[in-house]
């Protein structure tokens, strides 16, 4: 019972019944899960760009 009362409850809110407080919340969430995602990926993106410099002027002093 409780389950069909949630399935209920999400298929109202993603229907656009959300209340302009339940949808700003979504955004932020959206918005926290995004950035975090953005910032991982550049964050691997600087750390690969590092390494490979670094590994390079490695090899070239040897």
């Amino acid at each position: 019972m409780p389950s069909l009362f949630h399935t209920r409850a999400y298929t109202s809110n993603s229907m656009g019944v959300a209340t302009p407080s339940q949808a700003k919340r979504i955004w932020k969430n959206a918005g926290i899960i995004i950035g975090s995602v953005i910032a991982g990926i550049l964050c691997l993106f600087i750390l690969r760009i590092v390494y490979c410099r670094y590994r390079r002027k490695k090899s070239d002093s040897v």
